[in-house]
């Protein structure tokens, strides 16, 4: 099964549409920072730029999902968006890690 079969991926700058039968590998970069795909024949060209590594993770892990899935074009979700997210989560986060009890009535 070629999991790489007739999907399309929209860059996150929305400059780049990328056809995955070209793409060789898809790759978080050894930063961490960015998501890379290597066409044949060619340089290795970004996908997305994200700030830290847990989020270009996060977005990896939706290309994944995309390609499973059946998907036929795949927005790579831009970085404040994703910034966003984590903030948020962090956000509802205790000092410790785990997530903040909340003890309302009603």
């Amino acid at each position: 099964m070629n999991l790489l079969a007739t999907m399309w991926i929209l860059s996150e700058d929305l400059k780049s549409l990328f056809n995955t039968n070209n793409i060789v590998d898809i790759y978080i970069t050894p930063s961490g920072d960015a998501i890379k795909v290597a066409l044949s024949g060619h340089m290795d060209l970004t996908l997305g730029e994200y700030g830290c590594r847990e989020e270009t993770g996060f977005v990896f892990s939706q290309i994944l999902a995309a390609l499973t899935d059946g998907c036929k074009l795949h927005r790579m979700p831009p970085k404040e968006q994703v910034s966003r997210r984590f903030t948020t989560e962090e956000r509802q986060r205790s000092s410790n890690g785990k997530k903040t009890v909340r003890r309302g009535g009603s």
